[in-house]
């Protein structure tokens, strides 16, 4: 039965393994179903894989925290007026950083500002990013971060 003030109507008990119940419970039967789906998504097949969303994850948050500038640095949005792409620099102490984001669901060709150029290409979510110098074809939901690469 569906109650129309229950946030219930739009969750599912986490899915950390293929076993039953998703592993969430030991409960034959829980207060919440389970997703059929947890066999193939789930906590511990994610973890197994290399290329998972929660392992991309772990790997920008262990980024993040070995360099300081993402988080402390001065922040400069290079293109404030674009409605699809967020770019912009992190910088400190001579470290700088170049974050581009496609926050669109299609893709679309980007022409970074003339005070920037894209250095190393550190973290992405695309498996082959397209770069012609200054001119990116970002995928949809696309984000990359690049080191160096700054001007002023």
């Amino acid at each position: 039965m569906l109650k129309l003030t229950s946030r219930d109507n739009s969750r599912t008990p986490m899915q950390w393994s293929s076993e039953p119940q998703a592993g969430f419970t030991t409960s034959a039967s829980p207060w919440l179903p389970v997703n059929p789906n947890h066999k193939e998504i789930n906590a511990t097949n994610q973890a197994a894989r290399s290329d998972s969303i929660l392992n991309y994850y772990r790997s920008l948050i262990q980024f993040r925290r070995a360099n300081p500038a993402l988080v402390y640095g001065d922040f400069r949005d290079l293109d404030p007026n674009n409605a699809s792409i967020f770019c912009y620099q992190r910088a400190m102490d001579r470290k700088g950083f170049l974050i581009v984001l496609n926050m669109s669901s299609t893709t679309v060709r980007y022409l970074l500002p003339d005070s920037v150029a894209p250095g190393e290409l550190m973290i992405c979510n695309s498996e082959r990013p397209i770069n012609d110098g200054p001119l990116l074809s970002l995928s949809p939901w696309e984000a990359r971060i690049y080191m160096g690469g700054l001007r002023n």
